[in-house]
């Protein structure tokens, strides 16, 4: 296969399967440990077998006319990849010190100016998806959603593409996530219980009836390291909410600012652990996952909560749970005694500072 349809239509589509087709040839054929990211392609092989592996590779690309520069080549234990280095001896990724100014330099320019247009947006985004999946954690995928909706930006208001506050921030938390985040480890594949569930909850009258009660939060933390399950409750102030947007209701910032409590009053259980978050909250469990909201208000909760887990450098997944099986919803609800009788400990909140800032 000399060459395929490059047309208009056809053009990537068919690039993108004549790599994807290489792939799957060296992985099925030959056995090769093989991956590709569109066109670029790179494998694993055990020193024993690594010689073999590369002539493999050379000899499926020559039979099937896919050209590629020598100089692109590499056999290393530590191999640099779209700008990330796969270092086997020290078992981590690390992207290199050069690709981190470039992009830290791109998003200084974009902010400088004030300005990101959709072609602009959509190589910044490809950028960063892949950097993100070489960063430790998940604390950047939150942050690409609003870069995102840049990239499909039709038609402007006033015909510029100027920043709002949602870019803003997005921006500078991937600034300096590329700048200071830690590597991500290369770890075995092998089965691992959690350290931690953290169960969370809000509370807010209905504004249809006649309750009086005042927003509040709660949240339950089973640790297996200690005997006893942790649980604490808080009623939010009004110069927090004051923060806030106008709504019907406040649940979606209240269930998401327990979130946010919770990682800060648990946090001497949660450094550097792996945790299993349970929210009964669609709308807050689809926002600190896929990313940014449309509202200002909820982007900063979004942010805080993103820069605890980075600080604690604690591994979360994230989930939803339904009401009825939500432990948390005692506590959100002012009901200490329940957990007391059974042996729980009651904590005092702790509140981020940014919070209030």
């Amino acid at each position: 296969m000399v060459g395929h349809s490059f047309g208009l239509v056809s053009a990537v589509y068919n690039y993108n399967r004549r790599s994807a087709a290489i792939n799957e040839f060296l992985v099925s054929l030959f056995g090769l440990v093989a991956f590709s990211f569109y066109d670029d392609k790179y494998g694993f092989e055990p020193k024993s077998t690594v010689e073999s592996a590369r002539l493999v590779a050379e000899s499926v690309h020559f039979w099937l006319g896919a050209r590629f520069d020598q100089k692109k080549l590499q056999l290393s234990e530590a191999p640099t990849i779209l700008g990330v280095t796969y270092n086997l001896s020290a078992m981590q990724l690390e992207i290199k010190a050069d690709r981190k100014e470039e992009i830290a330099n791109e998003i200084d320019a974009i902010l400088a100016s004030g300005l990101l247009d959709p072609g602009s947006a959509g190589k910044l985004k490809g950028k960063l998806m892949f950097g993100s999946s070489q960063l430790w954690g998940k604390v950047g995928r939150a942050f690409l959603r609003v870069i995102s909706e840049r990239q499909y930006l039709r038609f402007p208001v006033g015909h510029e593409f100027k920043l709002d506050p949602a870019l803003k921030k997005a921006l500078n938390h991937w600034r300096r996530l590329v700048l200071h985040g830690p590597p991500r480890p290369i770890e075995t594949v092998s089965e691992k219980l959690v350290d931690a569930v953290v169960f969370t909850d809000g509370f807010t009258p209905d504004p249809r009836s006649n309750q009086r009660e005042p927003d509040r939060i709660g949240a339950v933390l089973f640790d297996r390291r200690i005997g006893r399950p942790r649980q604490f409750t808080a009623v939010i102030p009004e110069r927090v909410k004051k923060r806030w947007l106008q709504r019907a209701t406040q649940i979606v910032p209240v269930e998401m600012i327990a979130a946010v409590l919770a990682l800060e009053t648990f946090a001497d259980r949660l450094r550097g652990a792996d945790i299993l978050l349970l929210i009964d909250s669609e709308a807050v469990e689809g926002s600190l996952i896929k990313g940014y909201s449309s509202r200002e208000d909820l982007c900063e909760l979004i942010s805080v909560f993103w820069d605890l887990a980075f600080q604690l450098r604690v591994r979360v997944f994230i989930d939803r749970i339904s009401t009825d099986a939500n432990p948390a919803d005692w506590p959100s609800r002012e009901k200490m005694f329940i957990g007391e009788s059974i042996g729980w400990e009651t904590v005092n909140v702790l509140w981020p500072p940014s919070l209030f800032q």
